[in-house]
């Protein structure tokens, strides 16, 4: 959502935030007036209106019904509703993101394998990334497969919950001037 425990802290941050959740979209507005605010769900290809589980005891873990039960969290309890989906490749090319964008974060309890392989499908190569995997083996293998030639893992230790990467002649750099 951009808020809360997210990497985007500052008032004075710019650029696309793609939130499903009808439950974040006044505080992100607020939080974030210079930020451009996708009211849709990112999926690798725009697939209409589909369903949608609001948890309204921890409204972060919602997400499109049919990945649902992909993870360890518990959604049982839900509020089920429609969302609009976008193709993130064509939301970033048509927001004027430019290829080497300097940070994407995927997180989107779900998909967020399939969206990172059609960010770098669209040729998008982000300086540095995030993309969740809440700790599911086969996720994190195939994230890791998808940036082997073109990033490094980073801050392994830094989160649970996701892998850090920077591209390759970022950090090469970084090693090369440290401090």
């Amino acid at each position: 959502s951009g808020l809360g425990e997210s990497v985007v802290l500052y008032s004075g941050w710019r650029g696309l935030l793609v939130e499903a959740s009808p439950y974040f979209w006044p505080a992100i507005e607020e939080a974030r007036p210079l930020a451009l605010l996708a009211k849709a769900a990112a999926m690798p290809q725009a697939a209409g209106l589909r369903s949608f589980r609001h948890i309204p005891s921890f409204p972060e873990i919602s997400s499109l019904t049919e990945f649902a039960s992909g993870d360890h969290h518990d959604r049982s309890v839900f509020v089920e509703h429609q969302v609009q989906t976008v193709a993130v490749g064509e939301l970033l090319k048509d927001s004027g993101i430019r290829k080497d964008v300097d940070y994407i974060s995927i997180d989107v309890e779900g998909p967020d394998v399939e969206i990172l392989e059609a960010v770098l499908v669209a040729g998008y190569r982000p300086q540095v990334l995030t993309i969740e995997h809440n700790r599911v083996e086969e996720r994190i293998e195939k994230i890791k497969s998808l940036l082997r030639d073109d990033y490094e893992v980073v801050l392994s230790s830094a989160s649970n919950w996701d892998l850090w990467a920077v591209e390759k002649s970022l950090a090469a750099e970084r090693r090369r001037f440290p401090g």
